[in-house]
């Protein structure tokens, strides 16, 4: 049977609600040592530990003072409402998804092939692989992939005629005390004319460059004029680079994370009044 250990005190109880109601007690009166929460929470562990030897699923009940009492209820009153603002900006950012979808379908009707944004992302240079052989793939998408965008982007000024649309919206949990980020990307499907919620950007994209990565390498091969072992090891070395399917979800995430940095816009910018 699993046992339950208190972080605080070092109780262990079986009956893991008995054990939750009680570390939850535990952590408040350690975290405040005043005058009078040191003396009862010194007799609260002292309580525990003799239930402990008589039945350790039993809850604390020490007498505490009216102080220590309203304490604690600040206390669970905070952790409450945090838990509410949390839980209310994860109903607004699914309610503003169906949103954006809605609002994407009214205002934004992209003109730019969707193939040809893929196709520019991806593009590799057969000078690119001599990089390629230096460094990790990772920092190789960084360069190419960040160089292609800033390509694409400077002959096409107009996000809004981009096949693809990243939004980012920043929320503040509990006195701002963090920050809850949600990114979302949306391609425009041409054939049913209409904006679709599917991440397979990331997945579509890598697929493409390594694809091209073979390519070119395989041609830096043919046009190398020193046809030595040391090229042979090169080419064997970059290849199992490329191919090493255990970090192709790292890849892939390093892809996502370029291409949202260049393209994400925050949804606060956007001139339509949400639904919240």
């Amino acid at each position: 049977m699993t046992t339950h250990i208190c972080s605080y005190c070092g109780n262990e109880y079986k009956n893991k609600k008995r054990w939750y109601e009680h570390e939850i007690i535990c952590e408040i009166m350690h975290k405040k040592p005043t005058a009078s929460t040191y003396t009862n929470s010194h007799s609260l562990i002292e309580h525990n530990n003799n239930n402990n030897n008589n039945n350790n699923d039993t809850i604390a009940n020490p007498n505490i003072t009216l102080e220590t009492l309203y304490n604690v209820i600040k206390e669970v009153v905070k952790k409450q409402y945090s838990l509410e603002k949390e839980v209310a900006l994860l109903k607004k950012h699914t309610i503003m998804k169906t949103s954006v979808l809605e609002w994407l379908g009214q205002n934004i009707k992209p003109i730019l092939p969707l193939k040809s944004l893929l196709n520019a992302f991806t593009k590799i240079e057969i000078t690119d692989i001599e990089y390629l052989l230096r460094c990790s793939v990772i920092e190789y998408l960084n360069y190419v992939i960040e160089r292609n965008i800033d390509t694409y982007m400077t002959k096409h000024t107009n996000k809004y005629e981009y096949p693809i649309f990243i939004y980012e919206n920043i929320s503040h949990t509990y006195r701002n005390s963090s920050v809850m980020a949600f990114i979302k990307i949306y391609y425009y499907n041409f054939d049913v004319q209409q904006w679709i919620d599917d991440d397979i950007i990331g997945k579509t994209l890598w697929n493409n460059i390594q694809n091209n990565m073979i390519i070119k390498l395989n041609e830096w091969k043919k046009n190398c004029s020193d046809k030595t072992d040391n090229i042979e090891i090169e080419f064997q070395t970059t290849l199992l680079k490329i191919i090493e399917s255990k970090k192709e979800d790292t890849h892939i995430k390093t892809i996502k994370n370029i291409v949202y940095n260049k393209l994400k816009t925050n949804i606060n910018s956007v001139s339509y009044q949400f639904t919240v």
